[in-house]
């Protein structure tokens, strides 16, 4: 579940995905709509999703990337680098060629319930980190539009 009233907290998913560009990103069709049903508000169990706080990358020709060179590709805050990396070592991620993250706090309820069945497009939920970088990020993302 999503709570998107917790500041400085960045929530990251990480995968590996073989899926079409057309149905990698029909995950995401429709987050913005309130209440839209899209398969992203389903499997984080909210209503919306603002793409301004939100960012979806995946890697150039669907190359596995190392855990370190896909965050630093997805704009993940250098201080949280180190953790998710952290976490992904735990978790037996080396690899990946796409992520998400989210300005939020999120939590599977019950931990893990769609880890057998592909979960979040392909990825994995990593973890919430508290991230006192956030502002300044989507501060920068708001400059380059």
């Amino acid at each position: 579940m999503i709570d998107d009233s917790v500041e400085d907290v960045v929530s990251v998913w990480i995968g590996i995905s073989h899926k079409s560009d057309d149905d990698f990103n029909a995950y995401t069709r429709d987050m913005q709509s309130l209440h839209s049903g899209s398969p992203i508000q389903r499997d984080f169990g909210c209503g919306f999703i603002d793409s301004d706080c939100f960012v979806a990358y995946r890697s150039a020709g669907h190359a596995l990337l190392p855990i370190k060179r896909i965050c630093e590709e997805g704009d993940c805050s250098p201080r949280t680098q180190a953790r998710i990396g952290e976490r992904c070592r735990e978790l037996g991620i080396t690899q990946a060629n796409s992520l998400y993250h989210h300005d939020c706090s999120f939590s599977e309820d019950p931990p893990g319930p769609l880890q057998n069945d592909r979960p979040y497009n392909d990825r994995r939920f990593i973890g919430a980190f508290a991230d006192p970088d956030r502002r300044e990020f989507f501060e920068r993302l708001a400059a380059r539009r």
